[in-house]
């Protein structure tokens, strides 16, 4: 590999620690804001692909990534797309009860399946 491409390479696969880095940082905020409110929480570490972090809220588990914008940094999950400057904002929102599920979307999903099965 001539200088050129390992230059290169390096200056890559630094960038893509950075970003790796600052998913880990912006999903661990928001973890600490969790536990403050008694929300038990579990961060994956993958050595290659985006840490995910699992959120138990009451009758259900979440996953919420960090995801980078053209604004910056957001935290994504269900319901969830909020700045992840703000950890406290998407813990709160997270922590929201969900809405009611519409029973005419549920009825209008299970006929279709009917439909296919």
């Amino acid at each position: 590999m001539s200088d050129v491409n390992q230059k290169a390479y390096r200056c890559t696969s630094s960038s893509s620690e950075g970003r790796h880095e600052a998913r880990r940082r912006h999903l661990q905020a928001l973890s600490e804001e969790l536990a403050d409110r008694g929300v038990r929480c579990l961060t994956t570490l993958p050595m290659e692909s985006a840490p995910v972090l699992y959120v138990a809220l009451r009758r259900r588990t979440v996953c919420v990534v960090a995801a980078e914008t053209i604004d910056g940094w957001s935290l994504v999950g269900p319901g969830l797309e909020c700045d992840a400057t703000d950890p406290a904002t998407a813990a709160e929102i997270l922590l929201k009860e969900p809405p009611p599920i519409n029973l005419s979307d549920v009825l209008r999903r299970r006929s279709r399946m009917k439909a296919v099965a």
